[in-house]
């Protein structure tokens, strides 16, 4: 009777306890949308996926680098966020908080997040023949593309036929020490005579040496939106 009566003492006891404990507090949704992949604020290292690809392809696009385009905020993606941040004047923490997102979208962000921006990223894979072009191969115009836009690594040359200039792409396939390794976001903003049908042409900031060992390379190109 005793020891039953103990028991009884030690399971009110308990059940006090576990009532006076705060209740579990849920998790965090993430700022961003995983299944359109619309960059948001709210990324900071260790995240992964397809919204960290945008996140890079963007640093890549105002001159910094972030390293490849492989969807993992890693140190160097870390590290860029932070040079982006000095650039800006903003606090340095190496995180995409809002006032870095503002700022990453005022000074040219392909991918301010809008309601139809899944839509456009649901595009077509073409099976293309790649070439490079450098700063050997630049004309009398100067660096400027056939949009007015600076030539800069991640521009490429297409065929306005078959894939509309200003387009945002994907491109994987290829194999070259440098252009980052798996795939990368790529932006249609040039020409070229040559350029016609399913044919693209890369623009390498490099030796023109290195530019003329890629050659011709089979590759995938994905059209993800403009």
């Amino acid at each position: 009777m005793k020891l039953r009566s103990a028991l009884t003492a030690l399971i009110l006891a308990g059940g006090l306890l576990m009532a006076a404990l705060p209740a579990p507090v849920a998790a965090a949704a993430p700022s961003w949308n995983w299944v359109s992949g619309d960059i948001r604020p709210g990324l900071q290292p260790g995240d992964a996926g397809q919204p960290v690809k945008i996140l890079q392809g963007d640093l890549w696009h105002i001159g910094l680098n972030p390293g490849p385009v492989d969807g993992y905020y890693g140190p160097l993606t870390e590290s860029a966020v932070k040079t982006f941040q000095r650039q800006q004047g903003l606090p340095v923490t190496g995180r995409l908080d809002q006032a870095t997102f503002n700022a990453l979208m005022r000074a040219g962000g392909w991918w301010a997040p809008t309601a139809s921006s899944a839509a456009a990223r649901a595009g077509r894979t073409l099976d293309m023949v790649a070439t490079a072009y450098g700063w050997g191969d630049i004309g009398p115009w100067g660096p400027i593309t056939y949009s007015g836009q600076p030539v800069r690594q991640g521009v490429v040359a297409v065929d306005p036929n078959v894939i509309p200039i200003g387009s945002v792409l994907w491109i994987t396939g290829y194999d070259h020490p440098l252009l980052p390794k798996g795939g990368f976001l790529a932006y249609a903003l040039d020409t070229g005579g040559a350029i016609k049908g399913n044919r693209i042409d890369i623009f390498i900031d490099g030796p023109q040496q290195s530019v003329l060992a890629f050659g011709i390379q089979n590759v995938k190109v994905t059209i993800l939106g403009q």
